[in-house]
């Protein structure tokens, strides 16, 4: 199998764009603003007669198992292949396992599977740079000329900027790179910088970049003075006891916990650990980790375990967009501008997820698949059907923990 470095998959709303030139980012599968507007949904009438869709959501509120099992079924029913995690208020809802870690031995998914999440790696390359911040060591508004060769006229380009993908740098021909070694950082990333196309001015127009993301995972490196990813092991998966996670490197988590990925019903990718993991990769992609890490990760970020209030709040601050991309993050907004979802999604070779937090009301979702082409249709299913059934702050009789996110 030929692998080649990620491409930018360009528009994040509600578009499919490839990812690895290949398969589109499932983050846009998912209607976040179905989710998250509060138009939707009404409490039930208090009079005697109900229709059907206030009878399925108070019967959510009266049995949170009712809706679990409507997501059960359409799971089952889509073929979907993977984990699934529903919780609110870190309160697991929902931890079941579909279809087979590994089609050879028969080994199945399970809560304690290991999947590749693809771009949510990006989030916990934003929080390094956040981590780092605090430290004393970098700041989000250094010129990239700080830490690289670049020409004079990229020289004020932002890590904020790459952050938010308004680095106004496009992607490079693959010619261009043809030379390099991804091995590299160097001369891998060096290259892009100078060779990239200029699609605008430095903060001012978004164009998804993977290899922005490349960028800022070594700079992790130089304002660190560690590995990136022995920098987010010690200073994000650590604090946040995330201890099933890792990256896609030689002994960085269980192999009999990995799940093997696989592009198509047939076709056998790699298994969780094993993919490629080069400067072409490392900081947009690479994160292996369970359903429960990652839920352990967003009580994490809820309680400041990880970051600090103002340093969490500035991870989903968006370029001025009422709704658009923070910090590694999607974020959706209410008319008033508060702040109702955070997510993404991702794709990548044999996998894709879906990772989304809604503060409003607690709820966590986490949906990981080792089936990519497959999961497509299926990896939006848990906020759909959370969204039919109940969606107001007081729901299961508890109002939310989450604290404000900003607007």
């Amino acid at each position: 199998m030929t692998i080649t470095p990620l491409r930018s998959p360009g528009s994040i709303h509600r578009t499919t764009t490839p990812e690895h030139g290949r398969r589109p980012d499932l983050r846009d599968v998912r209607d976040v603003r179905a989710l998250t507007n509060p138009d939707t949904f009404t409490k039930a009438s208090a009079e005697p007669k109900r229709t059907t869709t206030q009878a399925k959501r108070s019967a959510w509120v009266q049995s949170p198992t009712r809706g679990i099992d409507a997501i059960d079924a359409r799971l089952r029913k889509s073929g979907f292949n993977g984990t699934v995690l529903v919780a609110k208020n870190g309160k697991v809802l929902m931890e079941r396992g579909y279809g087979l870690a590994n089609r050879t031995t028969g080994v199945k998914n399970g809560a304690d599977t290991l999947y590749d999440v693809g771009s949510v790696t990006k989030q916990f390359t934003a929080a390094a740079l956040l981590k780092l911040q605090e430290q004393g060591k970098l700041s989000l508004d250094d010129p990239i000329s700080k830490y690289f060769e670049v020409p004079a006229a990229r020289r004020d380009i932002t890590l904020r900027q790459l952050l938010q993908h308004r680095s106004g740098l496009g992607y490079p021909s693959e010619s261009a790179l043809a030379n390099t070694n991804p091995d590299d950082p160097k001369s891998f990333l060096e290259a892009f910088l100078a060779k990239a196309p200029t699609i605008g001015k430095p903060g001012e127009r978004y164009e998804y970049s993977n290899l922005g993301y490349n960028v800022l995972a070594n700079v992790v490196e130089q304002a660190s003075g560690r590995s990136y990813e022995d920098y987010v092991k010690r200073n994000l998966f650590g604090p946040a006891k995330m201890t099933s996670s890792g990256f896609n490197e030689p002994g960085s988590v269980d192999p009999q916990r990995a799940a093997t990925g696989y592009e198509n019903r047939n076709e056998e990718a790699l298994p969780a650990g094993e993919l490629p993991n080069s400067w072409g990769y490392k900081g947009a992609t690479g994160v292996v980790t369970s359903a429960r890490d990652m839920l352990r990760w967003a009580e994490a970020l809820k309680d400041n375990r990880v970051l600090s209030k103002a340093s969490t709040q500035e991870l989903f601050a968006t370029a001025g967009d009422r709704s658009g991309y923070a910090l590694g993050w999607e974020v959706q907004r209410d008319a008033k501008g508060n702040i109702t979802s955070v997510g993404h999604g991702g794709s990548t070779i044999g996998f894709a997820s879906n990772f989304t937090i809604d503060p409003r009301s607690g709820m966590v979702f986490v949906t990981l698949s080792n089936d990519e082409a497959g999961s497509e249709r299926a990896i939006g299913i848990p906020e759909e059907e959370w969204a039919k059934y109940a969606r107001r702050l007081d729901d299961l009789g508890r109002p939310s923990t989450w604290p404000s996110l900003g607007k």
